[in-house]
C-alpha cells in the first residue's frame, strides 16, 4: 500500500487544509499560524497512520510539508488581497470626505455671500 491508496485523506485533507487557511486569516488575522498547525497535525498522522496501514512516514511527512507551504502561499495570498482591499476602502474613504469638506466650503463661500 503507498499514498496513492489514500485518495480520500488527499482531497478532504486539501479542501480542510484550504478553508483553515482562509479562515484563520480572515477572521483570527494570523496568517503564519495555520501553516505551523497544517504541518504538526499533518505530521503527526503520518506517525500515526503507518500504525494502521502499510506504508512509510517519508510519503506522509513530504505531503505534510508541501500542505504547509500551500497553506502558507494561501494565507498570504489572503493578506495581500485583504490589505489591498483596506488601502481601496482608505482611498474612498479619504475621496468622500474630501467631497464633503469642498461641498461644506462651497456652501460657507454662499452664505458669506
Amino acid at each position: 500500500m503507498n499514498i496513492f491508496d489514500f485518495p480520500n485523506y488527499l482531497w478532504i485533507s486539501f479542501v480542510i487544509i484550504i478553508i483553515f487557511s482562509v479562515l484563520s486569516s480572515l477572521i483570527l488575522k494570523k496568517h503564519v499560524i495555520s501553516a505551523i498547525l497544517t504541518f504538526v497535525v499533518l505530521g503527526l498522522i503520518a506517525f500515526i497512520l503507518p500504525n494502521f496501514y502499510d506504508i512509510t512516514y517519508e510519503p506522509l511527512l513530504g505531503y505534510a510539508a508541501f500542505m504547509a507551504i500551500i497553506s502558507l502561499i494561501v494565507c498570504l495570498f489572503t493578506w495581500y488581497l485583504m490589505r489591498k482591499n483596506q488601502r481601496r476602502k482608505a482611498a474612498k474613504h479619504s475621496q468622500n470626505e474630501g467631497i464633503e469638506d469642498g461641498r461644506q466650503f462651497n456652501e460657507l463661500k454662499r452664505r458669506d455671500k
